[in-house]
């Protein structure tokens, strides 16, 4: 990873052609992958995790996902917490989708299997 990257840098760079973000909204949902990511025109909520970030633990992050979680490439990941927090986004070091909600599901398990996804909760 590049040294001098911001954490959104660092991120797509991670991503490179895979991984996406969708924003679950109440009226539509929105697809933001790599290229979006370094485009600048994001959603706040989005650009709060980024801001939240550090390049510096996106090593941990990953070991999270990838090993803890055990995402696959070719997985759904459901975050149904708060978007303040930069933690879900280490799933698209994964390559698969996340799925972020702008407002939290009243059943997060409910919507995860609608959507084909497993549930995100972050390790003890």
């Amino acid at each position: 990873l590049d040294g001098d990257a911001d954490y959104a840098g660092a991120l797509a760079q991670a991503m490179g052609r895979r991984g996406a973000i969708e924003l679950l909204g109440t009226d539509a949902r929105r697809r933001i992958d790599a290229a979006a990511l370094l485009a600048g025109d994001l959603p706040h909520c989005i650009g709060a995790m980024l801001k939240a970030g550090n390049p510096a633990v996106l090593a941990r992050q990953a070991a999270d996902h990838l090993l803890r979680l055990e995402l696959r490439p070719d997985q759904r990941a459901l975050w149904p917490g708060r978007l303040d927090d930069c933690w879900p986004l280490g799933a698209l070091l994964a390559g698969g989708t996340l799925l972020l909600c702008e407002t939290p599901p009243l059943d997060p398990a409910r919507l995860a299997a609608a959507e084909g996804a497993v549930l995100l909760r972050r390790p003890v």
